[in-house]
């Protein structure tokens, strides 16, 4: 027989179903304040799949940008003491030159990043673009209508003052025959912009923004760009390409867009040059 007292504590201490869950909504989660790993917001993460921070940073971009200078420079001097002051301004040094720096720029791009830091190509930005594919269509052509409407618009002011010193100087083509013709067109349309745009944008530009944000990242790697074409009569356009191709890496997390809209613009002076 239970005594009714033992009954009356049995009832006391068994939790009512109502209690119990008010209890369960009390504790913490596993999900919830202490041990709860925070969801990226939906702009951090299209940030992060659009244009991820690379593995390098300030020390690598500086690194790499003084090997550069320093191999073109010896490349650059061997090639002038091989063909001396006769063959200086021949088609074959134009074509080694060029050359010379494409091949500089790539593998100091891939020595100081991937290689060293891993990732391989991807970490250059060599990867399908990370937007919808109206956009990949639309962007680049867009991109590529703002440049040469900004160059447009940058001869006709410098004619119009009579600038000397900002008039574009022009491409040395009038005496290259069809093979070395075809070669230049291969480098200044097709090789070239590949090159610049891994090193630059892929490389230079991404270890930027991994130390000062995407914002200043663009425009110091903006003025490197301008900076390394060396000529002042130019150095504002490449500035503003610079910005315009950084900002589409920016938005399409894919360097295949760059280098097809560098391309098209180098394509665009290469033609100009030819009829001129």
């Amino acid at each position: 027989m239970t005594n009714p007292e033992n009954q009356g504590n049995a009832q006391a201490e068994t939790p009512s179903p109502t209690s119990t869950s008010q209890n369960e909504a009390n504790l913490p989660s596993p999900n919830d304040d202490e041990g709860r790993t925070a969801e990226p917001s939906p702009g951090d993460c299209a940030e992060e799949t659009l244009f991820p921070p690379r593995p390098w940073g300030l020390g690598a971009v500086l690194a790499a940008i003084i090997t550069a200078l320093g191999f073109l420079g010896l490349g650059l001097l061997v090639l002038a003491l091989a063909v001396g002051e006769d063959g200086a301004d021949s088609p074959l040094t134009f074509n080694l030159s060029l050359a010379t720096v494409v091949v500089v720029l790539l593998a100091t791009a891939w020595i100081f990043g991937p290689a060293m830091h891993g990732g391989g190509p991807r970490s250059l930005g060599l990867r399908a673009p990370r937007i919808s594919r109206g956009l990949s269509w639309v962007l680049p052509p867009a991109v590529l209508l703002a440049m040469l409407t900004f160059n447009a618009g940058y001869v006709a002011v410098v004619n119009q003052l009579g600038i000397d010193t900002l008039q574009p100087q022009e491409l040395p083509f009038d005496d290259f025959g069809p093979l070395a013709l075809a070669v230049s067109g291969l480098l200044v349309v097709l090789v070239g912009p590949f090159a610049e745009e891994v090193f630059f944008r892929g490389f230079v530009l991404s270890g930027l923004v991994r130390r000062w944000g995407p914002v200043t990242g663009l425009l110091v790697s903006a003025a490197i760009f301008g900076i390394a074409h060396a000529s002042v009569a130019i150095l504002i356009p490449i500035f503003v390409a610079g910005l315009l191709i950084g900002w589409l890496y920016q938005r399409t997390g894919s360097l295949w867009s760059c280098v097809w809209v560098h391309g098209a613009q180098n394509g665009v002076a290469f033609m100009v040059a030819l009829t001129l």
